[in-house]
């Protein structure tokens, strides 16, 4: 899942709502979420980010493990980001 579309729940209401979204095309955004009955919380993602929510079923231990993956794969990328800056930072000095 890219950062800025992952990023677009923020990780508390990801976790206690267990909400992810996964992909976005054009003016829609999907999100895999538990309880797809939970209208409130797609009105609220719809107004936060203007878009038209579109949602797909996921189990608690799906979203759980799509944070995790994705929790790990974003710090893979900025601990690369930072080694890239540090060496930058080193060679200019």
């Amino acid at each position: 899942i890219p950062p800025d579309i992952f990023g677009l729940v923020p990780p508390r209401l990801m976790l206690k709502n267990k909400i992810v979204a996964y992909e976005r095309s054009g003016a829609v955004l999907k999100v895999a979420m538990s309880d797809p009955r939970n209208k409130a919380m797609v009105d609220m993602l719809a107004q936060k980010t203007g878009l038209k929510i579109e949602i797909s079923y996921a189990t608690e231990n799906d979203i759980a493990s799509l944070v995790n993956l994705n929790k790990k794969a974003l710090q893979l990328t900025i601990d690369e980001l930072l080694k890239n800056e540090i060496a930058k930072a080193a060679s200019t000095s």
